[in-house]
């Protein structure tokens, strides 16, 4: 493992760019193929058991995607972060239009009075802002929610970066809330029905996947 990640930090100067690490890039995928089959149906214990196992594959995204946060110097900068976070904008803008325009082609033709100000003022209400807001999740096509939770991400990170803590920089807070990170999820990805789950969408008025929070 540190093999792995050391390859990718290899450089002549400071000057020098990040080389591909090949490695990860074939982990991510047989990861990609794991998110596809956690979405698929798979009937019998067996079936169940394989989907359980391959939802490392969205925990690696994140863990992989806080590796390449750092620099050569094994550090974060604010600049790195900002850097991440407009690149991110970026990402979003270009799917945002991409999926305007699918939305507004695939409708017209599976409905012919379908009329794109009536689906607006349906899907951007209070209750769809608020779940926007408190859990990244988007209006429309869910599937994008990975990449709000990493924005979520990394604006925690401009903030714990500018927090002067050694309880943020030490070695057993940053391993804790690793491990938090990936029961918590398992949990309650397996587990979404729990009491505290529903206290919370009891309370807030909303449906709550709270596996996908960015948190988790």
């Amino acid at each position: 493992m540190s093999k792995l990640l050391i390859n990718s930090n290899i450089h002549n100067n400071k000057n020098s760019t990040k080389k591909r690490n090949i490695e990860i890039d074939i982990i991510k995928g047989f990861a990609c193929i794991s998110v596809v089959y956690i979405h698929c149906s798979a009937p019998h214990f067996v079936g169940n058991l394989l989907i359980v196992i391959n939802r490392y594959a969205v925990p690696f995204f994140f863990f992989t995607s806080g590796y390449y946060f750092l620099n050569f110097d094994l550090q974060i900068t604010n600049i790195r972060i900002i850097n991440k976070i407009k690149h991110l904008f970026i990402l979003l803008r270009r799917a945002g239009l991409f999926y305007f325009i699918f939305c507004i082609i695939f409708n017209k033709i599976k409905y012919k009075s379908w009329s794109i100000i009536a689906f607006t003022k349906q899907l951007i209400n209070k209750k769809n802002i608020k779940r926007f807001i408190i859990l990244n999740t988007p209006f429309l096509y869910l599937h994008m929610w990975f990449v709000l939770a990493l924005l979520y991400c990394y604006l925690f990170m401009l903030l714990f970066n500018n927090i002067n803590s050694k309880i943020i920089t030490s070695s057993f807070f940053l391993y804790f809330f690793a491990i938090f990170g990936i029961i918590g999820y398992h949990l309650l990805a397996e587990f979404g029905n729990i009491s505290l789950i529903r206290l919370f969408k009891e309370s807030l008025g909303i449906k709550i996947s709270i596996h996908i929070l960015f948190i988790f």
